[in-house]
């Protein structure tokens, strides 16, 4: 039997090594995938190939799916681990309960389109007869860099710095994600997620995230995942003081004191 937790730290790289492929090569948004069977074979692997193929539904995970059923000569992909760079979307959470895949390790959460608690929880829906086993967040800080890294060049913008995730920061400086964690984690994250915590002590966004999140990650990961997901859905986007929640200023008094955004 695989040693599952080092297995899919190892499959996610191997599919961050797809999506820099699905950039450099062709210039598409940089997501991988790779769809390896219980003993640790790779049936199908692929990168996001929208724009290259004129094809709508060619993502990384269908491109890998169809490769490891015309490998094995059929439609369904029991007992396989399908390992993607980015939570799936609608269409690939549900091919992927077509195809009866056993498992769904994914790397970076989608706050806009995500299909497998993000935004829709499509995986966990009682009314399918087939069941995925879910890990997300597998080092999902380093695909949602270069997720961020490719827009902003894109955009024109400076992209982050790989050693602290900010763009333009130095060595040495806490990151957004970082700080984000930490202060989640000293709202009892987990109070909130177990629906322990009054519900006005908090934000309804971020109540609403936390509570999404709790589906698809561990309580230990708990803190960390909700970081993850509301520094992606709301760090770009501009901080006002002023419109902050309760909760939402005492995160932006955090990044003040480190030194992440400026002040008036």
């Amino acid at each position: 039997m695989p040693n599952l937790p080092a297995d899919d730290q190892r499959w996610i790289r191997h599919s961050l090594m797809l999506a820099d492929r699905a950039e450099r090569e062709h210039d598409e948004i940089p997501v991988g995938a790779v769809l390896v069977d219980a003993d640790g074979q790779v049936l199908g692997e692929g990168w996001n190939r929208n724009v290259s193929d004129h094809d709508p539904s060619a993502h990384a995970e269908i491109v890998a799916m169809r490769q490891a059923g015309q490998r094995l000569g059929n439609h369904r992909l029991s007992g396989c681990t399908l390992y993607v760079t980015l939570e799936p979307c609608a269409m690939c959470a549900m091919a992927a309960v077509h195809a009866r895949v056993a498992r769904l390790v994914f790397a970076a959460y989608d706050p806009k389109t995500g299909a497998a608690g993000s935004v829709f929880d499509l995986l966990a829906d009682p009314r399918h007869n087939h069941r995925i086993e879910v890990r997300g967040g597998v080092l999902g800080e380093e695909a949602g860099r270069r997720l961020t890294d490719y827009f902003r060049r894109k955009r024109g913008k400076a992209t982050s710095d790989p050693m602290t995730g900010m763009p333009g920061q130095g060595a040495g400086r806490r990151t957004v994600f970082d700080v984000t964690a930490r202060v989640i984690r000293d709202w009892d994250c987990h109070g909130l997620l177990a629906g322990g915590a009054p519900a006005d002590e908090f934000d309804s966004e971020i109540a609403a995230l936390a509570r999404q999140v709790a589906r698809i990650a561990s309580p230990a990961d708990a803190a960390h995942a909700v970081a993850r997901v509301f520094v992606a859905a709301f760090g770009d986007a501009g901080i006002d003081a002023a419109a902050c929640g309760p909760v939402g200023k005492r995160w932006f008094d955090a990044l003040l004191a480190e030194g992440l955004i400026a002040g008036d």
